[in-house]
């Protein structure tokens, strides 16, 4: 008989994640790659450096003087999305606005 004592294997336990994104920031996350997979390649190219200032400023706001990597159409669209998780959890309240006026320039 195996006798196991308080704490065995807790660290084999994946961690439980809270979503720190309100609806509206991941309603907007959601619109966004489907829109951006729409576009055509000339038109997201010529959308990329908005994708990217929006993706930059917020990830300023999370680390300050670290600056983002300049990502294709390919991966750009996933790079703001990690970087609205990281403003979210970080307390900025601002991030479902900022997504929602970039989906609207992206028409």
């Amino acid at each position: 008989m195996c006798r196991r004592w308080p704490g065995h294997g807790d660290h084999l336990r994946a961690p439980v994640l809270i979503d720190p994104r309100p609806d509206d920031v991941r309603t907007e996350l959601r619109r966004l790659d489907q829109r951006w997979h729409e576009l055509p390649l000339d038109r997201a190219s010529s959308g990329l450096p908005q994708v990217y200032a929006v993706a930059a400023d917020l990830a300023a706001r999370v680390r300050p003087g670290v600056a983002l990597p300049k990502l294709g159409p390919q991966a750009v669209i996933r790079q703001l999305q990690v970087v609205a998780w990281d403003a979210c959890a970080a307390g900025h309240t601002d991030v479902g606005a900022l997504l929602a006026d970039l989906r609207r320039g992206l028409a």
